[in-house]
């Protein structure tokens, strides 16, 4: 299991204040001396001799005074940000549906989601769970009831005013059996109710340390989508659609080159300072890449290392709260990964620093649950099984499996201890799966290797 980063770069100018405050000292002293060479000129034909030498002396007080002023006035000051400005990004991927419910795995859909709807809750800087679109919230029953109180001034961007009629229609709309995305599973067997136009309540089977974190999801418009059939969500997206409660509305779109945004000055919160975000789109991290070299965006994010930055350039780099895992399938046809000493032998026979290092450039970080470091319920005294094949081997010897026939595979009552291990079919993933079938297979387990693409996958296999 690991964390990612994400490297964002910026381009920017570096403001020396010492020499900017000089330079501002200058232009003032300038500009003060070429009118008062004009006075003096004028009443030098009006003063006696003594009254031009008092004269001089207050000019020169004056002057230093001033000059000491201008200095440490410049000096104390603070660079602070004012409203306005156009921020131009660039993504890899291109947009399809800018619709929380639809977005699914596509990363560039979900961005601009984001910024687009709110949810109940969001994720702040720390991982902390802030309030959004939900002002408060009690938790009862030990975890298995919430009660969320609505912002009462949430306006969408077209006008209509946010209700709890939207919180419901939303939460219907996941449960529905003709919803298929990738959100569906976290809502499953939980009620919502309606208590008054600004509260609602939720009802879990089970209580659950990830209920606030999913409550973040988008919330859409009943008064949009409410006459559209669940089925029909996708085949019916239009721009026009996209109507959020977030800080940015939708202005327009270039086909699938660019998605310019703009503030919504009707935001219920705190309003952002960047009056225009404009997202361009790139095949591939080279090409958006080149095109942060070449000026043509201003910001660019990468899940994987960057190289070339200029000192103009500001580089940040921020942990993901994301992991990847392997899963293990117990209600499937195979009864091999029932077996909580295989389960345990696998775990001991992966080798997750290499994967950091050769499938993430070291860009990650070792994971030993599915509940981070940062969040809620995360134990960091929790087992963990670091790499040590000599250990694996030996809990497999002591429960009977043995290379009976010497090809290399254990078996134990003349069954092969063989797995198949089903991915996601891209670069990264495939990398990983080969790596981990080799460590295992040095234990004597063989991993059948599986690449599906993303639909089947979730459908097939999840």
């Amino acid at each position: 299991m690991k964390k990612e980063p994400e490297i964002r770069i910026v381009k920017r100018l570096k403001i020396d204040r010492t020499q900017h405050a000089a330079i501002s000292a200058l232009s003032g002293l300038q500009k003060f001396f070429g009118e008062a060479v004009l006075w003096l000129r004028h009443l030098n034909q009006k003063f006696t001799f003594t009254e031009k030498v008092i004269l001089a002396l207050l000019v020169v007080v004056m002057v230093g005074g001033g000059t000491i002023l201008t200095l440490s006035d410049e000096g104390n000051s603070e660079i602070k940000p004012i409203p306005g400005g156009v921020h131009i990004e660039g993504l890899v991927g291109s947009p399809k549906y800018i619709n929380p419910l639809l977005a699914g795995t596509n990363s560039v859909d979900s961005n601009i989601s984001r910024l687009v709807y709110s949810g109940l809750t969001k994720i702040g800087p720390g991982r902390e769970i802030l309030p959004d679109l939900a002002t408060t919230w009690d938790i009862l029953d030990g975890g298995k009831t919430y009660l969320f109180r609505l912002q009462p001034n949430a306006k969408w961007h077209d006008g209509e005013h946010f209700s709890a009629d939207d919180v419901l229609f939303t939460f219907n709309t996941l449960q529905n059996n003709d919803y298929t995305g990738v959100l569906k599973a976290n809502f499953a067997g939980v009620l919502v109710e309606k208590l008054d136009e600004l509260t609602v309540k939720f009802t879990l089977p089970t209580p659950s340390v990830f209920f606030l974190t999913d409550m973040s999801v988008g919330i859409i418009p009943e008064h949009i989508f409410g006459s559209i059939a669940v089925k029909e969500l996708a085949t019916q997206y239009t721009a026009s659609k996209i109507i959020g409660t977030g800080p940015y509305k939708y202005q327009s779109s270039d086909s699938k080159a660019a998605v310019t945004l703009g503030k919504f000055n009707d935001y219920y919160n705190t309003k952002p300072y960047i009056e225009t975000m404009i997202f361009y789109f790139f095949d591939n991290p080279e090409n958006l890449y080149t095109a942060f070299r070449n000026r043509q965006v201003s910001a660019a994010g990468f899940t994987e290392p960057v190289f070339g930055t200029t000192a103009n350039d500001a580089t940040y780099e921020f942990a993901l709260p994301q992991y990847k895992a392997i899963f293990f399938n117990q209600l499937g046809s195979n009864p091999l990964v029932a077996d909580k000493t295989i389960r345990q032998a696998l775990a001991y026979a992966t080798n997750k620093q290499q994967i950091i290092d050769e499938v993430e450039q070291g860009y990650a970080l070792k994971a030993d649950s599915p509940i981070l470091s940062g969040f809620w319920g995360h134990n960091p005294d929790i087992k963990k099984y670091e790499f040590d094949i000599s250990r694996a081997a030996n809990l497999l010897k002591k429960a009977g499996w043995a290379d009976s026939d010497g090809d290399g595979i254990l078996e134990k009552d003349k069954t092969k201890l063989t797995l198949k291990v089903a991915f996601r079919d891209d670069t990264k993933s495939r990398k990983t799966a080969e790596l981990v079938q080799k460590t295992w297979r040095s234990i004597g387990v063989e991993a059948i290797l599986q690449p599906l693409d993303i639909a089947t996958l979730i459908k097939d296999a999840i």
